[in-house]
């Protein structure tokens, strides 16, 4: 068998071996960039969300802290249980500790937040950004809404505290 050796051949190989090296260098910062480790102490929770493609009102103000492993895990701590409007969607409700993975553009495995609709309150379990819209994932229904209503920070409802109506007083 001969092999015939030409310019335009090797020209293919070398430019082949140049695509895998950049192609390597790109994945190999990917892989770094995904696994970057972010400290509570220098870096906001608004910051690390953003770093992952999502917007920084996807969160409320009242962030007390957060742990996020290597993998991808967190653990977000508010000072207290939220509730607030999407604008022209569903009340959400998010619990003082909320957990879950996340990837670029992507939370998973969601544990902690809530979204009241037909008058009962459902898990998200996922939500993303895809383009210009961000998508809640609940079970198998997914509802999307544009990246502009997660631009300011929800503000919580002030909780409403309910006294007891007393028709008669007694005397005292």
């Amino acid at each position: 068998m001969k092999f015939v050796r030409s310019v335009h051949s090797e020209a293919a190989f070398s430019m082949g071996l140049g695509l895998l090296s950049v192609l390597g260098i790109l994945f190999l910062l990917v892989g770094v960039a995904t696994a970057k480790s972010f400290d509570s102490q220098h870096f906001s929770a608004d910051e690390v969300l953003e770093s992952f493609g999502f917007p920084a009102g996807l969160i409320p103000a009242n962030v007390e802290g957060y742990s996020l492993e290597s993998n991808g895990n967190f653990v977000l701590r508010l000072r207290s249980s939220c509730r607030f409007n999407i604008p022209s969607a569903y009340p959400v409700r998010y619990s003082s500790r909320i957990t879950g993975r996340i990837s670029c553009r992507r939370i998973r495995d969601l544990k902690g937040v809530s979204v009241q609709a037909l008058f009962i309150w459902w898990n998200v379990d996922a939500v993303s950004v895809i383009h210009d819209d961000v998508v809640f994932q609940v079970g198998p229904v997914s509802e999307s809404y544009p990246i502009s209503n997660f631009y300011e920070k929800p503000v919580c409802e002030r909780r409403r505290i309910e006294l007891p109506a007393f028709d008669y007083l007694p005397p005292l």
